[in-house]
C-alpha cells in the first residue's frame, strides 16, 4: 500500500492525499445487511474482526490549531476531515491516519457498519477543545446514520454525538479520538421499547441537588456524570453495589441518613468538582452545537434510541433554555409509542438530580416527552437546582459519553473521593471553636474535635472562617432539614446547645454566603461527651411520679400542609407547646416502603420550648399508588398513622437553674427509661391521632 504526499498549507488548512487503496467494502452491499426484526440489543464485549490496515498519512497540528483533510476524488475517505481548534492542545501534535475495512462482526444486528474502522491517533490524550470530525459516508433514504467509538479491548461501542450530517458525510465532535466506525439502521427499528439496566432507586445518587459554595447555581452535572462513571466502570466493571445510599452520610453504615442530605459530605465535593472542571465541556458542546448544528429532533431522538439499543447502556443528555442555561441528566430507557393527551410520543426516561429516589416517597418518573406528529421534544420542566425549579428547557442534546467528558479526570476525581481528599482544593477551609467561660470572666477558644468532653450541661460553639458563615446544628436523633437544635449566622456568631449526660452525637452544617445566598461549604458529625459533676440533691427535693410528669393538656396538635390529587394524599402533623416549661413528645410512627421492602417503623423524640410550634417530616400521612414499571403494584399506608405517646416535662440539665424550664416538677426520666419493650409506661396520655387523618377516607382515582 502506497502512502500519500503530505502538502502544507500553514495559513489555511493541512490537506493529507493518498492514493487509492483496494479491498474495501462494497457500500451497496453493506446497505443491504438485514436489519432486525425485533428490540433485541447487542451484548457488549464482542468483537470486530477487520482487514489489512491501510495508513492514510500524518500530519502535525501547531497549538493554534488548524485542519487536516483527505483530498483523493475515488478514495473511501475522501472527504475526511479532521478540525482542531485553537488551545485544544498546548503544544504541536502529531496526527496519523489509517482505517482497517470491516470484515464481520459479532456486535448484533443493529450494527451494520458503512464505513471502515477509522482509526485516528495521535498520543495526547483528551483536548482541551472540542474536535470535529467529518466522515464521509453514503447513508440511504430511510436510514438512519451515527458513529460510534470502538473499544477493541473490551468489545464496547459508544455513541458519539454528531453535529451535522448529510447523504454524504457525518460530523461528529469529541475531545479525543479512537476507533470510530459509522453505522445505520432503519428509522422505524427506532422506536420500541429499551431499558439500559441503569434505575434512579438503585444507580443514582441519593441526594438532591442543591448546589455548593463551589457550586452555587447547582452541580447537576456533577451529579449525572459522576452517576454514569460508577455505573460503567464500577457496577458494570468491577461488580459493585448500586451507587443509591453506598456513600450516605460519607459511607458511614451504623449511621445512614437517607433522609439528611447535608451530611453527604464527600459525595457533595466530588460531584462539585465534577461540575467545576468537567461540566465545563458542556458548554463548550453547545457552542458547537449553536454554531453549526443542522440536527433535527428527530435526529437527536435517534441517537438516545440507537445508543441505548446497541450499547445497553445510560447516556448523558443536556436540557438548554436556548439562552445561558442548561441541565445535566442520564437517558436510562424508554418507552415504545404511547399515547399521551391524545397525541403519539415516545419518552425517554431521565435520571434528573433535581428529583432523587426518596425512600417511603412514591414518585412518578421524569420523562422527556418527543412528540411523533410534529418530530419535536416538548419543553422538560426543572430548573439549574432543587430551589429553583419551573424551567422549561426546549432544546435537547445527546452528549453520549467519554466524547464530550474527559473521562480519565473522572477517573481521577473518583480516586480522590475514595482517598476522602476530593475538594480540598477547591473548597473553602472552616473550624468548629468551642468558646469557654473562664473563672475571672474571660473566654477561651479550642478547636472542637470529635469525642470533645465537657462537664458543663451546656456547650457555645462558633466557625472561624475566611466566608462569612451559617451555622447549623442538629441532633443525631432528629437528623432532617427543618429540625435544627441551634443556629447562627455571620462572623463571630455563637450559638449554645444543651447537652444530655453521655455521649451527644451532634451535626454541624456550614453554609457559606456567595452572590447574595447561603450555600453547603461542609459538614461534620460529632461526638461531645458530658460528664456530669456529681452534686447532692437537697433533702427536700424529689421526684414525682410519672403520672405528675404527664404534659399532655400543654400540647396541641393540629394538621397542617395537606396534599390531595388522583394518586396521593399527604399531609404533616403540627405540634405546639402552649405551655410554660419545655416538654418532650415521645412517639412511634409506622412506615414501610413496599417496593423496596423496607420498614421505617421507630421511635422519635421531639423536643418543644415554651410557645414552639413545628410539623415533623415523621409525624405526617401519605397515601399513594406507587408504579415501579416491572414491580408495579398499588399500595396504601406507605407511611401511616402516627402515634404520640409519653409526653413529659424536661428537667434543665443544671440543678441550680429554677423558674419556667426546671418549673416544680423536677421529672429526670430519660426516653430510653420510659419505654419498656416497646410500650409507654402506665400512667402517660396515649394520643392517636389517626382521628386528625385529612387522609382516611381519601382512595385513588
Amino acid at each position: 500500500m502506497k502512502r500519500g504526499k503530505i502538502l502544507w498549507l500553514i495559513a489555511i488548512s493541512i490537506i493529507v492525499v493518498v492514493a487509492m487503496f483496494a479491498g474495501c467494502v462494497d457500500k451497496e452491499q453493506q446497505i443491504l445487511i438485514e436489519q432486525p426484526e425485533e428490540t433485541e440489543s447487542a451484548a457488549g464485549g464482542q468483537t470486530i474482526t477487520v482487514g489489512e490496515t491501510v495508513k492514510v498519512g500524518t500530519a502535525t497540528i501547531s497549538s493554534d490549531g488548524g485542519t487536516i483533510s483527505v483530498n483523493k476524488s475515488g478514495h473511501l475517505l475522501d472527504g475526511l476531515i479532521i478540525g482542531v481548534p485553537e488551545g485544544a492542545y498546548s503544544a504541536a501534535t502529531k496526527f496519523e491516519i489509517s482505517y482497517s475495512p470491516i470484515e464481520e462482526h459479532s456486535l448484533g444486528k443493529y450494527f451494520n457498519p458503512i464505513s471502515p474502522l477509522i482509526d485516528i491517533e495521535n498520543g495526547a490524550g483528551y483536548a482541551q477543545e472540542l474536535m470535529i470530525v467529518k466522515i464521509p459516508v453514503s447513508i440511504p433514504d430511510g436510514y438512519f446514520a451515527m458513529a460510534f467509538f470502538y473499544n477493541e479491548d473490551t468489545g464496547e461501542l459508544e455513541g458519539i454525538p454528531v453535529i451535522a450530517e448529510d447523504e454524504n458525510s457525518i460530523t461528529v465532535a469529541t475531545l479525543h479520538f479512537s476507533n470510530i466506525a459509522v453505522t445505520i439502521i432503519k428509522g422505524l427499528f427506532l422506536v420500541g421499547d429499551v431499558s439500559s439496566g441503569f434505575m434512579p432507586d438503585k444507580d443514582g445518587w441519593q441526594f438532591i441537588n442543591k448546589g455548593s459554595y463551589v457550586s452555587p447555581r447547582g452541580h447537576c452535572g456533577g451529579q449525572s456524570i459522576s452517576a454514569l462513571y460508577y455505573y460503567n466502570d464500577k457496577k458494570q466493571k468491577e461488580g459493585k453495589a448500586g451507587l443509591y445510599g453506598l456513600y450516605d452520610n460519607n459511607g458511614d453504615t451504623e449511621h445512614k441518613t437517607l433522609l439528611f442530605d447535608p451530611d453527604d459530605e464527600l459525595a457533595i465535593k466530588l460531584c462539585s468538582a465534577v461540575q467545576e472542571q468537567l461540566d465545563v465541556n458542556a458548554e463548550a458542546a453547545v457552542r458547537w452545537f449553536e454554531r453549526g448544528m443542522t440536527r433535527s429532533d428527530w435526529d437527536t431522538y435517534d441517537s438516545f434510541a440507537y445508543s441505548l439499543s446497541l450499547n445497553n447502556e445510560p447516556q448523558l443528555v443536556l436540557v438548554y433554555n436556548g439562552g445561558d442555561e442548561g441541565h445535566a441528566m442520564i437517558v436510562y430507557g424508554k418507552s415504545g409509542v404511547v399515547t399521551r393527551d391524545g397525541s403519539e410520543v415516545i419518552v425517554l426516561y431521565v435520571s434528573d438530580p433535581n428529583y432523587p429516589y426518596i425512600p417511603g416517597f412514591p414518585a412518578p418518573k421524569r420523562e422527556i416527552i418527543f412528540d411523533i406528529s410534529t418530530g419535536k421534544f416538548k419543553p422538560y420542566i426543572s430548573g439549574p437546582n432543587a430551589d429553583d425549579l419551573g424551567h422549561p428547557y426546549p432544546v435537547i442534546y445527546y452528549m453520549g459519553k467519554t466524547a464530550m467528558i474527559n473521562w480519565s479526570k473522572m477517573n481521577q476525581l473518583w480516586n480522590e473521593f475514595e482517598a476522602k481528599t476530593i475538594g480540598k482544593d477547591i473548597f473553602p477551609v472552616y473550624s468548629l471553636k468551642v468558646i469557654k467561660d473562664k473563672p475571672d470572666g474571660s473566654t477561651e477558644e479550642i478547636k472542637l474535635k470529635n469525642g470533645h468532653k465537657t462537664n458543663d450541661g451546656r456547650i457555645k460553639i462558633k466557625v472561624e472562617s475566611d466566608f462569612v458563615p451559617k451555622l447549623l446544628v442538629y441532633d443525631a436523633h432528629r437528623p432532617y432539614v427543618g429540625a435544627e437544635i441551634g443556629k447562627v449566622e455571620g462572623k463571630g456568631g455563637t450559638v449554645e446547645i444543651a447537652l444530655k449526660q453521655g455521649t451527644n452525637r451532634i451535626g454541624f452544617y456550614v453554609e457559606g454566603k456567595k452572590g447574595g445566598g447561603w450555600h453547603w461549604a461542609g459538614f461534620d458529625w460529632m461526638n461531645v461527651v458530658y460528664e456530669e459533676k456529681e452534686e447532692v440533691e437537697p433533702a427536700d427535693e424529689f421526684e414525682l411520679p410519672v403520672t405528675q410528669c404527664d404534659a399532655s393538656k400543654d400540647l396541641e396538635l393540629s394538621v397542617t400542609d395537606t396534599r390531595k390529587s388522583d394518586t396521593s394524599c399527604s399531609a404533616n402533623l403540627k405540634y405546639k407547646n402552649t405551655g410554660t416549661e419545655t416538654i418532650r413528645v415521645y412517639a412511634y410512627r409506622y412506615g414501610y416502603n413496599y417496593i423496596n421492602d423496607v420498614d421505617y417503623s421507630g421511635w422519635y423524640t421531639i423536643d418543644l420550648d415554651p410557645g414552639e410550634e413545628d410539623d415533623y417530616w415523621e409525624a405526617a400521612w401519605y397515601y399513594g399508588i406507587e408504579d415501579y414499571g416491572a414491580e408495579r403494584r398499588t399500595s396504601r399506608c406507605d407511611r401511616n398513622t402516627m402515634f404520640v405517646v409519653a409526653l413529659y416535662y424536661i428537667p434543665h440539665p443544671d440543678p441550680s437553674v429554677s423558674g419556667i424550664i426546671y418549673g416544680a416538677h423536677r421529672c429526670k426520666w430519660i426516653a430510653k427509661d420510659l419505654i419498656k419493650n416497646g410500650e409507654p409506661p402506665q400512667g402517660l396520655t396515649i394520643i392517636n391521632v389517626e382521628d386528625l387523618n385529612p387522609c382516611k377516607d381519601w382512595s385513588p382515582k
